[in-house]
């Protein structure tokens, strides 16, 4: 049933597969909805025929019937040619958006006459087949299509007033065109006329600036698209600059990817020791180590190219945000590697120390940071060699413990020995 209701929203859909930035294929898109429409309005009619044909048992009405189903195949048939094997071509398809409008209030127009002609009785509800033919129109959001046929859908319900609703002309006084005058002023009938000219006038009136405001939000949010775009490319281009010079960093890129795992366990651990629940356990731990998923990031280049598309633009976002936490991935490290660094030659700068409390102090992120901070200290580096576990923990303890919340880093120093036996193992 899901799948029958997808199939008829597409039937329907104006904008399925459709790069709204293209002209062509926005009229195309709208070609084919409104000939799907046509063809279910054209069955309509016909079953309106069927139905007049037995009220009305005359072999006329049976070769009307005949002929309507016969022209709805036919119309449809063309029309699908003449909108695909001409689908790049704007020309072929304003000729069709024509055909469409004029085909339809022609078809209706019939319809109408047919009904009030076999069955007066719905010759009111009949009338109503003149309008939705204008709301049809109305659905192509063409300023142009629809300045050019106003006039003649003016001058087509006047006609359809005149001759089919009225039918003047069946009147007596048609001998005498002085007497039909005069008989048509003195009647209710132009009163009724006249009325219904004003409203169709009020109807298209509205239905106009109904076009015109859908015509100008479908400019504005192409104009915003075309933005969007120009926007993604220089975006990707952007992100792909950053992540080769992070990502593409040998040695920092190396040195972090070693101990990713044993980040992660410490970790985990560590968040038992501090009963954080098993949510945001789960969570952190998973950032601990995302910088291990760099390919996923770095084939940005294989996935996307070129123009984007709405699919390939939520593909972009996604390696997006995991390459945002990768950049914060190996920004923690890196602070982790600088509180070494300064620690270690005494040039702590003040301003840089502020900048990581900070960002980090009491954060869930502050675990990860005192577990890669540990990990700096006890392994080698280019600008130190590796402190024992007793040097280590003196370094956390006073030297190291303003990064640090006080609670967090006395849990960890209680349970040391459990992280030095994982470093030993991990290292050994």
């Amino acid at each position: 049933m899901k799948l029958k209701k997808i199939k008829l929203f597409s039937f329907f859909n104006f904008f399925a597969n459709v790069d709204i930035t293209d002209d062509t294929q926005v009229l195309r898109r709208r070609n084919e909805v409104i000939k799907n429409i046509v063809f279910v309005t054209n069955l309509f009619y016909s079953l309106i025929l069927t139905v007049l044909s037995f009220l009305n048992t005359n072999i006329t009405n049976y070769i009307m019937t005949g002929f309507m189903f016969l022209l709805t195949f036919v119309v449809n048939k063309a029309l699908k040619d003449l909108i695909r094997k001409n689908g790049s071509d704007y020309t072929k398809q304003e000729v069709a958006m024509f055909f469409f409008s004029f085909y339809l209030f022609f078809l209706s127009i019939f319809v109408y006459w047919r009904i009030s002609t076999g069955a007066p009785e719905f010759a009111n509800t009949g009338y109503l087949l003149l309008l939705y033919a204008v709301v049809v129109v109305t659905l192509y959001q063409n300023k142009h299509l629809f300045r050019t046929i106003a006039p003649f859908i003016f001058v087509l319900f006047l006609f359809c007033h005149l001759f089919i609703t009225y039918r003047i002309f069946d009147q007596p006084y048609t001998s005498n065109l002085g007497e039909m005058l005069r008989a048509i002023v003195n009647e209710s009938d132009l009163q009724d006329l006249i009325f219904r000219t004003i409203i169709t006038s009020l109807f298209i009136f509205v239905n106009w600036q109904i076009v015109a405001i859908g015509e100008h939000l479908h400019k504005k949010r192409k104009e915003e698209l075309i933005k969007r775009k120009n926007i993604e490319t220089d975006f990707l281009s952007v992100v792909k600059e950053i992540y080769n010079i992070v990502l593409n960093s040998n040695y920092t890129f190396q040195d972090h990817r070693r101990y990713a795992s044993l980040v992660t366990d410490m970790t985990k651990k560590f968040t038992s020791y501090l009963d954080m629940p098993l949510l945001e356990s789960e969570k952190l731990c998973e950032f601990s180590g995302i910088h291990i998923k760099h390919k996923d990031i770095l084939k940005l280049d294989e996935t996307i190219s070129g123009s984007i598309n709405e699919t390939e633009f939520q593909a972009l976002k996604a390696k997006t945000e995991i390459g945002l936490s990768v950049v914060r991935r190996f920004q923690l490290a890196q602070k982790s590697n600088d509180i070494v660094f300064m620690m270690t030659y005494g040039t702590t700068n003040e301003e840089y120390k502020d900048n990581i409390i900070r960002i980090y102090k009491n954060k869930p992120e502050e675990i990860i940071l005192l577990c890669e901070t540990y990990i700096s200290l006890r392994s080698d580096k280019k600008y130190k060699r590796p402190l024992n576990n007793q040097h280590a923990v003196i370094a956390l303890r006073e030297h190291l413990n303003a990064y640090f919340d006080r609670q967090t880093l006395e849990k960890f120093l209680k349970n040391i020995e459990t992280f030095t036996e994982m470093f030993d193992n991990f290292t050994g």
